[in-house]
């Protein structure tokens, strides 16, 4: 990468976003399969192509998650051990981790609105993005810090966001369970604003902590 390449580092980290995206929607149809196929379900083509479009959401989620754990070895590293400014890989982790976002979300609305199917609240997912990727931050923060111990700690929260989401986008009598009906009508609209004001401060903290470091990281070339 160049120095002062901005062009080229932007079409590195939009590449991967892509490519990123394109695991999160081939993976939703593994995943969905998968789900069918252990509770034993005859194969029902609307049905599962309706629990699709959440799941493209699901995956989008973890990815950004693992993603941002191992950012100060992947994100940011490597590409400042070619030549890319410090600045400019920062910057294009956040422009990766927000067209993933972005992106996923829009697969997943135009998919609901064209199978007529139940999607998940915009602003509630935007939230959990934001959340996450504050999540994954001081992940990768602290594993610069302590290490291997980290790691386990990472496991754990790994195992505890699977639970979640598997009961969200789990499949109940071959339906996606409904992010609406889960949080209930009468207390979903403050709940989702509280969570997204919680996920954008996170998020905001754990970036700056981690533009802290970037800025006196020692990158081997």
């Amino acid at each position: 990468m160049m120095k002062s390449g901005w062009g080229r580092v932007l079409r590195y980290f939009v590449w991967q976003a892509e490519i990123y995206v394109c695991f999160a929607v081939a993976g939703a149809f593994v995943m969905v399969a998968y789900v069918n196929l252990i509770n034993g379900e005859a194969f029902h083509q609307q049905r599962f192509l309706q629990a699709v479009p959440n799941t493209v959401v699901f995956n989008a989620m973890m990815i950004l998650f693992l993603d941002g754990v191992s950012s100060f070895k992947y994100v940011y590293d490597m590409p400042v051990s070619f030549g890319c400014l410090r600045r400019n890989a920062f910057l294009g982790g956040l422009l990766m981790d927000g067209l993933l976002a972005a992106e996923s979300l829009l697969i997943s609305i135009a998919a609901a609105r064209l199978l007529q199917t139940e999607q998940m609240d915009l602003i509630f997912c935007a939230a959990l993005f934001l959340l996450l990727e504050g999540i994954a931050r001081l992940i990768g923060i602290a594993s610069m810090k302590w290490g291997r111990v980290v790691y386990f700690v990472m496991i754990g929260v790994i195992v505890g966001i699977s639970v979640c989401i598997g009961f969200l986008a789990g499949v109940t009598g071959g339906a996606t369970v409904s992010l609406v009906r889960f949080l209930g009508t009468d207390w979903k609209q403050e709940t989702q604003w509280i969570v997204l004001a919680v996920g954008a401060v996170v998020c905001f903290a754990a970036n700056a902590g981690s533009w802290g470091i970037l800025k006196n990281l020692e990158v081997r070339g």
